[in-house]
């Protein structure tokens, strides 16, 4: 029998959608999530581990035919409340990748999707909006289900040059700046109640993922001025002026050319050292917190350069492989197993985001072992989900 081509499905949130929220787009509603995990059941698929993935693509070790790797990215709150009670429910496993700067401190389990079945507790009582607690990661792997893994220690963006792109305002996109202010609170900033220290004026410069390359250091002068222009000038009231933006960019140039500036770009140790405290250290702390081995790693949004790289397969057993470096989107027996390649939840790319069920899911893994009836079968249930879904926003109906 010819090896199968196994897929990993990525995840991330998995639960009610927050349309507030900037990456809502990421939220698999749970229905849907409970589709694909019972069609993926009734269709005889198993889900494997990344350890046994890593053995067959090495050894060609035994795997059925309909195997499949679900993985869920960020480690939020909703994986445990809401994915983990129905993947225990069909016995499936996945693997959670984590930031250890990012989970909650909290010592307690809180309530999930099982206690709503067992009569326990309310739906509408459920907490799901935030992220993961070492207690909840703990029981998730002690489980046997979920296995918990490095997502790096971060998962932000830095500046990475000295160019200004922009300047923090009200209701704009930059919170990964919240956090680098202030990491100990990263873990709040889904709460309702989370209210960081406006930093409005403050000069945004070009940014990259945290792990794409060098971090450019700012000028705080540069920072602190701009800021108390802004409360000189009226405050919130500032940004009520059509061209606010352009007399930041003037003011950040006359300050610029008035005064020495103290910048500079990470120096090659300092670059190393933050590699080892994102990729080493993650790794360390997984494996010291839920005492198990930690050997695989998922680069945030895909962001590496070739150090970064370099410095993790010194590490690791494997880590994903960014979609731009990808050519097919299954793993196979006979590849290099220090590389895994993952897809998306299939979903249409609309607005807002629509994920497909179970069925489209099922049409695509067939496809990807060479079924020509289910790619058709795949492109047909698109396309009749694109005219439904067009049918009832026009309509006003929903859908």
């Amino acid at each position: 029998m010819p090896y199968p081509k196994i897929p990993i499905i990525m995840y991330h949130s998995v639960g009610i959608t927050h349309p507030s929220w900037i990456w809502s787009f990421l939220t698999v509603p749970v229905e849907i999530f409970i589709d694909h995990i019972d069609t993926l059941h009734r269709r005889g698929y198993r889900a494997l581990t990344l350890y046994e993935l890593y053995e067959y693509v090495l050894s060609g070790r035994a795997v059925p035919e309909r195997s499949v790797v679900l993985t869920l990215d960020d480690g939020y709150l909703d994986n445990w409340v809401y994915a983990f009670p129905v993947l225990k429910k069909y016995g499936f496993k996945a693997t959670i990748f984590a930031s250890p700067e990012f989970v909650d401190p909290l010592p307690h389990c809180r309530p999930t999707l099982e206690d709503v079945w067992n009569g326990r507790v309310e739906r509408q009582h459920l907490t799901s909006f935030g992220f993961l607690s070492w207690e909840e990661m703990r029981s998730m792997q002690q489980s046997g289900l979920i296995d918990i893994q490095s997502h790096c220690m971060t998962h932000t963006w830095h500046f990475s040059s000295c160019d200004i792109v922009d300047f923090r305002h009200p209701r704009d996109q930059y919170i990964w700046m919240d956090w680098n202010e202030d990491t100990g609170n990263k873990h709040r900033y889904l709460n309702v109640d989370y209210t960081p220290p406006p930093m409005h004026g403050a000069p945004v410069y070009h940014y990259c993922k945290a792990l794409e390359g060098k971090r450019f250091i700012p000028p705080g002068q540069l920072k602190d001025f701009l800021q108390e222009y802004v409360q000189r000038a009226g405050g919130l009231e500032f940004f009520n002026q059509p061209h606010w933006k352009s007399i930041l960019y003037q003011e950040a140039k006359a300050f610029t050319r008035r005064y020495r500036l103290d910048q500079r770009l990470e120096t090659d140790d300092e670059f190393e050292a933050r590699l080892n405290y994102e990729i080493l250290h993650s790794k360390t702390i997984i494996e010291r917190m839920l005492d198990k081995p930690v050997d695989f790693l998922c680069w945030p949004g895909g962001g590496i350069c070739d150090r970064a790289m370099n410095f993790a397969s010194q590490v690791y057993k494997s880590v994903t492989l960014p979609s731009r470096l990808r050519i097919q989107k299954y793993n196979m027996h006979g590849e290099s197993p220090s590389f895994f390649k993952r897809i998306g939840a299939p979903h249409l790319n609309t607005t807002p985001i629509s994920y497909l069920e179970g069925d489209y899911l099922h049409h695509l893994l067939r496809e990807f072992q060479g079924s020509v009836l289910h790619r058709r079968l795949r492109q047909f249930h698109k396309g009749f989900n694109l005219a439904k879904l067009f049918f009832f926003r026009n309509s006003g109906r929903p859908s």
